[in-house]
């Protein structure tokens, strides 16, 4: 079944929606100290890549809140990605070994951006078993 509040896959057993926290069976009541706001980290290209340079890109989370509705909790600092083989001044020749220079940048920004979420109130919930940068985070209101 999925919810009716925002459409997330739930099994037939669950009383509250993983995503949102809305009761799914008649007569569960959600108590005040059960609401959560919801965020998920994902990866968001800013400036795509192209032959001779590097794509932008950030981490973002993602909100869902009862009371505020869809909404970004956090971005990180801007960083250089790349997708494919890219030449530059410092690499004429175009190589898939370029993308692994820009890990720790990326990886940086990833933590900063968690480590920002954690002191803002925000207690993590679980981590994607795809996608190493794909996080979930829960704040009571």
């Amino acid at each position: 079944m999925y919810c009716q509040e925002c459409g997330t896959e739930v099994s037939d057993e669950a009383n509250y929606c993983p995503s949102c926290g809305r009761p799914q069976k008649v007569g569960v009541v959600r108590a005040a100290t059960e609401i959560y706001e919801i965020c998920q980290t994902s990866y968001q290209i800013k400036k795509r890549s192209s032959f001779f340079r590097p794509a932008e890109a950030v981490f973002v989370a993602l909100a869902v809140c009862p009371k505020k509705g869809n909404y970004t909790a956090a971005e990180s600092q801007l960083f250089l990605t790349c997708s494919f083989p890219c030449r530059s001044d410092e690499a004429p020749q175009a190589d898939f070994s370029r993308g692994v220079q820009y890990a720790p940048q990326r990886e940086a920004a990833f933590d900063a951006l968690t480590q920002l979420l954690v002191e803002e109130g925000w207690e993590p919930v679980s981590q994607s078993e795809l996608f190493r940068h794909q996080h979930r985070f829960r704040r009571r209101l």
